[in-house]
């Protein structure tokens, strides 16, 4: 496993371990079982889905299972620790499934007025963006939108609203590099803005 936080917009090579999703298959009934009864708090004899729901999981697990290799865009937030002690990760919940949005507080059994399990955690964002403005960077799609794109390979001419989402973010993305290079004279700046995370204490 690779250090840092991986992005949901940048595909990255998986190398899972098929035995330890067979594993899973194997204790499919118990889990399930478990988070009906013991999370949700549902009498099991009062599902009425149960084997469709269960089939759907089992049919991704055996997808991931028999194809191990992959190239995701992946939903992982792994925390660096070096520097954190345990006791401060347990007590704040800080496990990447702790951090919840409003949709899934939303669908949440526990979500009552009378519910204290959001806790909201402060954090500093820093990141690198573009220097240009919003309207810059819509006029820069715009410009982009009105070209004609030449395939390579000898393919017809397609216009910049055919070509797939992310050949069209690519292509976006090196205009406005462009763009900010030359009235900028640089292509990014460092922007840090301090953030709240709900944190789950489920």
């Amino acid at each position: 496993m690779q250090t840092g936080v991986y992005r949901n917009d940048l595909p990255i090579k998986f190398r899972l371990e098929p035995e330890a999703l067979q594993e899973l298959l194997d204790r499919l009934d118990e889990t399930l079982r478990y988070a009906i009864e013991r999370e949700g708090h549902i009498d099991f004899e009062t599902v009425t889905n149960y084997d469709e729901v269960r089939e759907t999981v089992a049919s991704k697990l055996r997808e991931l299972r028999d194809n191990p290799s992959r190239l995701e865009e992946p939903i992982i937030y792994h925390l660096d620790v070096g520097a954190m002690y345990p006791n401060i990760i347990l007590t704040n919940r800080l496990q990447p499934p702790a951090i919840v949005t409003p949709d899934t507080c939303a669908v949440c059994v526990h979500n009552r007025p009378e519910s204290n399990c959001k806790r909201p955690l402060q954090w500093m964002w820093r990141g690198e963006v573009f220097p240009s403005s919003l309207g810059e960077s819509a006029n820069v799609r715009a410009q982009l939108e009105l070209e004609s794109v030449v395939d390579p390979d000898g393919g017809p001419v397609r216009s910049f609203t055919e070509l797939d989402p992310a050949e069209q973010n690519q292509r976006f993305r090196a205009r406005l590099k462009q763009y900010c290079n030359k009235v900028y004279k640089k292509t990014h700046i460092t922007k840090t803005e301090l953030r709240t995370a709900t944190t789950c204490q489920r």
